[in-house]
């Protein structure tokens, strides 16, 4: 399909843009902006060894750092996911067992090249690269469904717990996460096509050039992209908090329609009142401590009586917030949503039009 010095100039072209990529991307966000130049780091170290194989042709000295790197691509995304969700989330010396896939690979490889000229290596090769696709393919299957039931579990928690609208802008990492996945699938694809397909040597290249690019577009176009630190709270010990530092407040209970109208009017009444929803970081346990009930009972409430979660009906109130502010010609857009609760415009217009379905400047000339 390609000749050998097509290849090459794919190869070293996809290479360099990945490092030139990384770099530019480190300087912009200083290792922060909700981890982009983390995910960035990631592709370049887990992939650029493999690449360089069809760079150098001298798999003497690419071939080990590519058995002990690739294995670990996968791995590193799900910590990667991991931090993402949860600023609680600390590598601990159990996850090193993610990395034994590399680790036998990396004996494998310097088992049976050990000692052998590369004129006899051949069978080797072949076997090093059937054994290397298997063990990324078992691992692309088993970790996309652990994240999957993961970020549905951890998504589901933040709705139900906090207002935070910024917390809007993580859900690129599930983007990143969707795209990464659907990339690999493909190239897995193409080798059970055609298992001797010279593809297999650009298409993966070109691939992590990619996910590489939509990093780029995630830095420039949503340059406020944050993990809040209100993500540092986990769903384990938030079912705890009752029982240790909030014994004023009742503990949770099943309870009928006529009970969740009771908390859910006691709720919007203390919100209506005090305005709490246009502190940023109000969350639930706030709330719970102010009107005296359990979490799980308020956002049981929430969730069975208005059949909403706590991030909409706090993030409602905003808006309700906000075209009352907007009614008045004195009021500027890009003036009030700070006040009204939102960390950030990328934040609140997406939010505003979703729920009103046109923008706020489109709302505050139609009924102004």
């Amino acid at each position: 399909m390609f000749s050998d010095t097509t290849l090459f100039f794919i190869s070293i072209a996809c290479v360099s843009f990945l490092v030139i990529m990384l770099i530019i991307l480190l300087a912009a966000t200083r290792m922060k902006g909700g981890g982009v130049g983390w995910a960035a780091v990631i592709i370049v170290i887990t992939t650029v060894p493999g690449h360089l194989i069809n760079v150098t042709h001298d798999y003497y000295i690419t071939i080990y750092p590519a058995s002990f790197f690739t294995p670990l691509f996968i791995p590193s995304i799900w910590f990667f996911a991991h931090a993402q969700m949860d600023k609680s989330f600390r590598f601990t010396t159990r996850s090193l067992l993610h990395t034994i896939p590399a680790f036998i690979l990396l004996i494998t490889t310097s088992s049976l090249l050990a000692g052998k000229m590369e004129s006899n290596r051949v069978w080797e090769f072949m076997f090093l690269r059937q054994f290397s696709l298997i063990i990324c393919f078992c691992q692309l299957v088993a970790y996309c469904f652990a994240l999957f039931f993961y970020c549905r579990k951890r998504l589901k928690y933040l709705d139900d717990n906090y207002s935070d609208s910024d917390y809007i802008e993580i859900k690129w990492t599930i983007q990143f996460l969707i795209l990464f996945f659907v990339a690999f699938l493909s190239l897995f694809l193409v080798y059970i096509i055609n298992p001797r397909t010279e593809g297999l040597t650009w298409i993966a290249p070109v691939l992590n050039v990619s996910l590489m690019a939509y990093l780029v577009y995630v830095a420039i176009f949503h340059s406020t992209t944050q993990s809040p630190s209100r993500l540092s709270d986990s769903p384990e010990r938030d079912g705890k908090v009752g029982e240790n530092g909030h014994k004023n407040r009742t503990t949770s209970v099943e309870m009928s329609t006529e009970q969740m109208k009771d908390i859910c009017d006691k709720i919007v009444d203390y919100l209506q009142n005090s305005k709490a929803y246009t502190n940023p970081d109000f969350s639930i346990n706030m709330l719970s401590q102010e009107i005296g009930l359990h979490p799980k009972n308020i956002s049981l409430a929430i969730n069975g009586y208005l059949h909403r979660n706590f991030f909409g009906l706090i993030n409602e109130m905003r808006i309700e917030e906000v075209k009352r502010l907007l009614r008045n010609p004195a009021y500027t857009v890009d003036g009030i949503f700070l006040e009204c609760g939102f960390r950030s415009r990328s934040s609140f217009y997406p939010l505003f039009k979703k729920i009103e379905g046109i923008t706020p400047a489109q709302w505050q000339k139609n009924n102004t």
